[in-house]
């Protein structure tokens, strides 16, 4: 009799083995298709595979042989009767890291020179436009500023676009004169009138006002970029895309104070932007030093005043050094092969 039950024992011992294999056959087929499924994606399911393979996935329910947590696990194979969403086991289950793509976000220094994030449609400008209502210019200033931008391009007769009145000042007496009246660089009999781009600034930066939030929450900021950002600010701008069409296509002209200052950056990057690229091909003009722009509305007119740089060297400033505006010379145009 003791055979008999060892002869049993050893044939039950048998199935037993072999539904075994026959379930981590079947387990080990899910693990390479589940291996496979996300090798394909990029990630590295050695560790769900061991999982598996040590029958440890929790709810180890059968469901037409197959283990139906590893179903829902891998998220597209089709799971009878499964219970769970796959949206909802995002957040138990590790899914497959998703590459963030890069934006178009910019960045400068607000007051407190802590970096400032934001799109280029969160950028504030203005068109500026002249006594017909054609676009002529965009001004980047705010409030006073950018009313006596508009005011200055509304003149019926706009000095500014053909002469300087240029000034020195006297260094030690907070005293300036009258130097002299000169040709602007851009001036073109019978062309149109150059683009305008008004923006406050320093040899290093130009000043945009940017907004965040939305109605009584939104915010409005001062934020202080390169040249380079302030290039890619312009060439995203409809407003200076409009006034391109609008204006004579071989002058930019910045009025933007001091922006072209011997050994600052500020024109000579955001200049390169733009012939670079943003594949502008006017000539940038941006002043040396201060400039003011100026209206007599009795006139109807409006003045551009510019100061000129004098010798650093000199005790009175009376030196004069070079041009009260710098220009910027687009690439000459390359003809198709």
């Amino acid at each position: 009799m003791g055979g008999d039950v060892d002869g049993e024992f050893s044939e039950a011992s048998a199935a037993i083995s072999a539904a075994g294999e026959a379930m981590a056959g079947r387990y080990g087929k899910l693990a390479r298709a589940m291996a496979d499924r996300y090798g394909q994606a990029g990630t590295d399911l050695s560790h769900a595979a061991a999982s598996v393979d040590r029958a440890e996935v929790a709810g180890g329910q059968v469901v037409d042989g197959v283990a139906q947590q590893d179903l829902r696990v891998a998220q597209g194979i089709p799971a009878p009767g499964n219970p769970i969403p796959s949206e909802d086991l995002r957040t138990t289950v590790a899914m497959p890291k998703q590459r963030i793509k890069p934006d178009d976000r910019l960045s400068g220094l607000d007051a407190t020179g802590t970096e400032v994030r934001f799109r280029p449609e969160q950028v504030g400008s203005r068109e500026l436009k002249d006594a017909r209502g054609n676009v002529i210019g965009v001004t980047y200033a705010d409030g006073d500023r950018a009313e006596l931008a508009r005011q200055w391009t509304r003149a019926k007769f706009r000095r500014g676009d053909r002469l300087l009145d240029m000034e020195y000042r006297v260094r030690g007496r907070g005293r300036w004169y009258h130097a002299d009246t000169w040709d602007t660089m851009w001036r073109r009999p019978g062309a149109k009138p150059p683009l305008y781009v008004h923006a406050d600034s320093d040899p290093d930066t130009f000043d945009v006002t940017i907004s965040k939030g939305v109605g009584p929450w939104r915010k409005r900021s001062t934020v202080q970029v390169d040249g380079t950002t302030f290039g890619r600010i312009l060439a995203q701008d409809k407003h200076f895309q409009a006034a391109v069409a609008e204006t004579d296509e071989r002058s930019i002209v910045l009025l933007a104070g001091s922006s072209a200052y011997p050994g600052g950056s500020a024109a000579r990057t955001a200049a390169a932007y733009l012939h670079g690229e943003a594949g502008v091909s006017a000539d940038v003009y941006a002043p040396t030093a201060r400039i003011w722009l100026t209206v007599d509305e009795r006139m109807s007119s409006s003045e551009l005043k510019a100061e000129l740089m004098t010798d650093p060297e000199d005790e009175y400033g009376e030196t004069w050094l070079g041009n009260p505006f710098e220009q910027y010379s687009a690439p000459p145009a390359t003809s198709a092969p």
